[in-house]
Parts: structure tokens; C-alpha cells; sequence
């Protein structure tokens, strides 16, 4: 006998508690916002918007999966929350110190900043906690009205015919073999006339939609590379606002990857190694590289006598332009690292994703104002995107 299950209608559904999506949500809100301000003002026309947004995110709390340490280009933060640092954005230390050194077993040397591209020159940017950060967010939507729907997981794509129609969330209260414990509770249908996706890579329903509606067609497949992550307390970090990536050890000559280090703040620093998933080692462990990695001369001269705050993993997306999917179909849109959206030449793809949410929720605000969430009328979000940085 079929489950019974509750119905919770929605205008849009954002898949997944990251920046892309809660930039999306915030974004959105503020666009209903004021449209509705301007008609009743008299400056515009027409009949005033009601829109119920969600978000939804499988951590129990916002920011909980959030992988501590990335340096943040604040460009679509700034559009999205003029006044973010009046507002308590929790940014770390602003970048004064930027370099790329090679390293061997024992040794390295600083490669000239001239040989640098521009483009990877972080000095004025600044370090964050993606944790804290996106938590920052959650409650900046939270204020908003936005129904935020933690440890809820998505585990099936709704549809009506051929146009996506929202999220299934998976049942509550499960045994390891399926049976139900007295506190069972089953999923919920979010319906949504648009619903985005931002899983962050290779998500579960991401990879769904774009199979199911053939989004990769014509387009490169997509790459990944895996990055492993400690967030180290030392007793005092060197308070130069220190970034620097790393090339060589203890990777071998053809193998793509390196490290990044950033300082958090007085006495935190974050260290990560990256390195391709297509390296043809199916053995080699990225995990057993950080740690050879820690034990450099370099890394140990800054974490010497440090403890492992925190640590994590996670997939990057780097096959590029040409591996982006097509991003959207009837009643769906695809954001941040679930399109692929990751300018690898420059490291850096927190404000791509924003941006990305951003204009997905410019997309959806124009369909629900046209009463049109058809495949045509979201192909706009392409050209936007291409039209943007």
C-alpha cells in the first residue's frame, strides 16, 4: 500500500543549504520585496506577489557541511548585502600576504610573482569560514520568512509529466533495513512550480535531473578532483594575513593537485591538499598525502605544535566551461558546483555559486511574474549567466 504523505506547497524550492542557494532565497525575497514596495507606492502596475520560498539542507543545522577555510572573493556578497560588514559578516582576516611556492621532499623555492597571472593574486580578498559564513546566511533568511528546512533530505525529484515539480524528502525514523522505529516519520512532497538545485558537486538529484533530461548533451563530461581539509589551532599564527598554494611534493611530476594554506585568524590556520580524481593510482590516498604534507619543513615551520580542530573532505568540479550542463529544464534550474561553476585557473567558486543563485532567482522571479515556468521561459538563466562574470 502506497505511503501517505503530507503535501507542502511551495513557489520555490532551493535543493541544498550552501551559498549558492541561500544567496538564491535572500535574493529572491528581496526582488518580491520590491516589487511589491513599487506597486504600493504607485509606481508600478498590477497585482502585489505572494511567493513561499524553501530551502532545504541534510545537515541538522545550516553551515554544518560547510568545509571550514576558503579565501572569498566578496563581490556577489556585496551585492546581495550592500553593508555585510555592518550587518556582522563573518569574514576572517583580509589577505596581505599571498605566494605560490614548489615543493620538494625536504625543500621549496618561492616561484617569482612575476610569473603569477594577475588573476591569482588574493592580497585585499579575504580568508572565511564556509561554516560560519553560510550559517551567517541561514539566519539572514531565516529573518526574511524564508522557510528553512534543516535535516531534511531530499531523495527524489517530483515531476508532472515532463516539468520538475519539486523535492520528495526522505523518511525519518528508519532501521538499517528499512524498518520503521516508533518515532517514524515519512517525507514530505515539497511541491514547487521552480525548484534550483545546489547540492555542491555530483549531488544525488543534481546528477538525477541532468540524466533524466539529458542536460549534458553536447557538453564535456565533468571532472573532479578531491580536496581534504584540517582547520589546525596553533598558539600564535604569524597575523600577516598569509595565503599561499603549493605545487610539487607530495605529488608526483604528471599529477594534477596541490595545497592550499590560509590563515583563519590569531591562532588558526587552514590547510588543504587537492589532488585529480583521474589520476590513474586508483590506490593513492589523499588523505595519507595531507598528512605527508604536514610534515614538509614549510608546513610544519607554521603548525608546529598545533591541534586538529576540525577536519573534512569534499569533490571540486574541474572540468571548466566546457563541462558546465546545459543548466536548466521545465521547472528547474542548476547552481554553484551541482553546474559545474568553478574557475579552476583561478582557485576560487564561492562567488561564482552566489552569483549563480542570484540570477537563478532573477529567472524564477520573472517566470512566476509571467505565470510561465516552461523550459523556454527558464532558458533566460543561460544567457544570463553567460552575460556575467
Amino acid at each position: 500500500m502506497p505511503q501517505e504523505r503530507e503535501s507542502f506547497p511551495l513557489d520555490v524550492l532551493f535543493v541544498g543549504g550552501g551559498p549558492a542557494c541561500l544567496a538564491g532565497a535572500i535574493h529572491l525575497s528581496n526582488l518580491v520585496s520590491r516589487h511589491n514596495d513599487r506597486i504600493a507606492t504607485g509606481a508600478m502596475k498590477g497585482p502585489a506577489l505572494s511567493v513561499e520560498i524553501g530551502v532545504i539542507e541534510k545537515a541538522r543545522e545550516f553551515g554544518h557541511h560547510g568545509i571550514s577555510g576558503a579565501v572569498l572573493n566578496p563581490v556577489a556578497l556585496a551585492e546581495l548585502v550592500p553593508d555585510f560588514l555592518a550587518k556582522g559578516a563573518p569574514l576572517a582576516g583580509l589577505i596581505r600576504k599571498d605566494a605560490f611556492y614548489y615543493l620538494t621532499t625536504n625543500g621549496h623555492f618561492k616561484i617569482p610573482e612575476f610569473m603569477i597571472p594577475s588573476a591569482n593574486d588574493n592580497k585585499g580578498l579575504h580568508t572565511v569560514s564556509l561554516q560560519r559564513l553560510t550559517k551567517w546566511m541561514a539566519e539572514i533568511a531565516e529573518g526574511m520568512g524564508i522557510n528553512l528546512f534543516p535535516a531534511t533530505t531530499g531523495v527524489e525529484i517530483l515531476h508532472e509529466g515532463d516539468q520538475v515539480a519539486g523535492v520528495r524528502t526522505g523518511d525519518k525514523g528508519l532501521t538499517r533495513d528499512d524498518g520503521r522505529k516508533p518515532n517514524f516519520e515519512p517525507g514530505i512532497d515539497l511541491q514547487a512550480k521552480v525548484t534550483v538545485f545546489g547540492e555542491g558537486p555530483y549531488g544525488t538529484l543534481s546528477e538525477d535531473l541532468i540524466h533524466r533530461h539529458k542536460l549534458r548533451n553536447g557538453r564535456n563530461p565533468q571532472i573532479y578532483s578531491l580536496g581534504v581539509k584540517e582547520v589546525i589551532k596553533v598558539p600564535k599564527a604569524l597575523g600577516e594575513g598569509l595565503v599561499f598554494h603549493t605545487m610539487g611534493f607530495p605529488l608526483r611530476p604528471s599529477q594534477f593537485g596541490g595545497c592550499f594554506f590560509y590563515e583563519l585568524d590569531d591562532d588558526t590556520y587552514s590547510v588543504c591538499f587537492v589532488a585529480s580524481l583521474s589520476w590513474r593510482d586508483p590506490m593513492f590516498d589523499c588523505h595519507a598525502a595531507l598528512q605527508a604534507l604536514k610534515k614538509h619543513p614549510l608546513i610544519q615551520s607554521l603548525i608546529k605544535g598545533g591541534e586538529v580542530l576540525t577536519y573534512g573532505a569534499k569533490t571540486i568540479p574541474e572540468g571548466g566551461y566546457w563541462s558546465v550542463p546545459k543548466p536548466y529544464t521545465a521547472g528547474a534550474l542548476l547552481v554553484g558546483d551541482s553546474a559545474g561553476l568553478v574557475n579552476v585557473k583561478i582557485l576560487k567558486g564561492i562567488h561564482y555559486a552566489m552569483k549563480s543563485g542570484m540570477l537563478a532567482a532573477e529567472t524564477a522571479f520573472e517566470a512566476l511574474l509571467r505565470d510561465d515556468v516552461s523550459e523556454t521561459a527558464l532558458a533566460a538563466y543561460e544567457q544570463k549567466l553567460g552575460d556575467s562574470y
